[in-house]
């Protein structure tokens, strides 16, 4: 599969089982590429970290960005929140993971393709690496998972139609109003993510072309 402009004699295997031949190109799905593995992943995600983070100030929400030191002792090295939000609703300070999974990571699995798997796989790796060490610190994880394509958790859903409900508090906007926003927003930076990992990489391939 040639995904980009600059070809290579070899195929280089990507997270989400494309086979990728380029070395200045970056697959779509899971945002890789032989030269550069994290760092349009890595702004995909602070997107979208940084996107609810300002919605939560624009509704007047206490919260706090990469707060570190919650997990003290042999996890101290562990960060399970992107965002924290103390107190949240009246109970424990809500730790808000984003994880933006590969939409078609499954696609290639010897069992019928499910949209969803994608996003629930992503959703267990985040309860299996913290809620238990967030709960024995009084803390609550919730994973805040969305498809590299489209779609988000149920529980990401809840996320969002709280923050809307909180946001047409502080503004003009309708509850639903607020949400179906909030949901555009966050599928925006996604996007836009993408969009420059193209434009950047684009850039780079026509200079060596």
């Amino acid at each position: 599969v040639r995904l980009g402009f600059v070809s290579l004699s070899q195929s280089f295997p990507l997270r989400c089982r494309v086979l990728l031949v380029v070395i200045l190109w970056t697959c779509m799905v899971c945002m890789r590429s032989f030269a550069r593995r994290k760092g349009n992943a890595i702004r995909r995600h602070n997107f979208v970290r940084d996107t609810i983070f300002n919605v939560a100030k624009s509704a007047s929400i206490p919260v706090r960005k990469e707060q570190g030191h919650l997990l003290d002792g042999d996890y101290g090295g562990l960060r399970p929140a992107d965002k924290l939000f103390p107190h949240w609703n009246g109970g424990p300070s809500l730790c808000l993971d984003v994880s933006i999974a590969d939409s078609v990571s499954t696609m290639h699995a010897p069992w019928p393709f499910v949209a969803e798997e994608p996003l629930t796989v992503a959703h267990k790796s985040k309860v299996v690496k913290y809620a238990a060490l967030c709960q024995a610190r009084g803390l609550r994880l919730s994973p805040f998972v969305c498809g590299s394509l489209a779609g988000f958790t149920d529980e990401s859903m809840d996320f969002v139609k709280q923050l809307g409900s909180a946001l047409s508090c502080t503004s003009d906007m309708s509850r639903d109003v607020a949400i179906a926003w909030i949901y555009r927003r966050v599928s925006f930076a996604i996007q836009k993510s993408q969009a420059m990992a193209m434009l950047t990489l684009g850039e780079l391939a026509g200079v060596l072309w």
